[in-house]
């Protein structure tokens, strides 16, 4: 649908809709861009929506936006470790990169939202932000090879919060290397050690716990 808004000036602004299947608009992209899927089973139905705006007198400069709405999606990897389920996102297409936005899905019984940048260029800074009832992270990375090169990041998680930096490389089999600054808040973080040392479940804890830390 649109409208053609002066006939003297030719204004357009029409939006097309296409409605496909997720396997369907993944066979676009580019190598570079399946490379980074791999053999992640990707399934789902999907809505592409095309927005072009400005004057038919020049067509040269006619701004065209795209964006995709994802519904009823699942993402799985060959070993299941990756099983994601009701996948539904809104991302936008433009000269920058792709942005996911409105992002939610379930994993292993838990719901989460996520919202990222992932830009068109490798060499380009990162962002994601990923968040659950309980557990919230934001990084910005960049991509190197085969690893994840984390330059700025947080984590909050039962009453734990971090800032760290590092890397994740060897994606098949994953080498974790961050160091950073953690800080607990003993009261908080009790119903999560009760889990692992059911001893202190009853426990008094209070205070907080802060430093620095490395993780391999």
């Amino acid at each position: 649908n649109g409208t053609l808004r002066s006939f003297k000036e030719l204004l357009l602004n029409a939006t097309i809709y296409t409605d496909s299947k997720i396997n369907e608009v993944l066979t676009l992209l580019s190598e570079e861009q399946k490379k980074l899927i791999g053999q992640l089973d990707i399934q789902g139905d999907c809505q592409a929506v095309t927005t072009v705006h400005g004057t038919l007198r020049k067509s040269s400069e006619l701004q065209t936006d795209y964006k995709i709405l994802v519904r009823d999606g699942t993402i799985i990897s060959p070993d299941k470790k990756i099983n994601l389920s009701k996948v539904a996102a809104q991302i936008s297409v433009d000269d920058a990169g792709f942005r996911i936005s409105q992002c939610g899905f379930t994993t292993a019984d838990k719901s989460y939202t996520l919202n990222a940048f992932i830009p068109k260029s490798s060499e380009s800074l990162r962002t994601l932000n990923l968040a659950s009832k309980d557990f919230d992270l934001e990084a910005a990375y960049t991509l190197d090879k085969n690893a994840v090169l984390v330059q700025k990041a947080t984590a909050r998680f039962h009453g734990i919060s971090a800032g760290f930096h590092g890397q994740l490389s060897n994606l098949n089999d994953p080498y974790l290397d961050v160091e950073g600054d953690v800080v607990i808040v003993l009261n908080r973080v009790r119903p999560l050690l009760s889990t692992y040392a059911p001893a202190l479940k009853n426990a008094e804890l209070d205070g907080i716990l802060s430093g620095p830390f490395i993780l391999k």
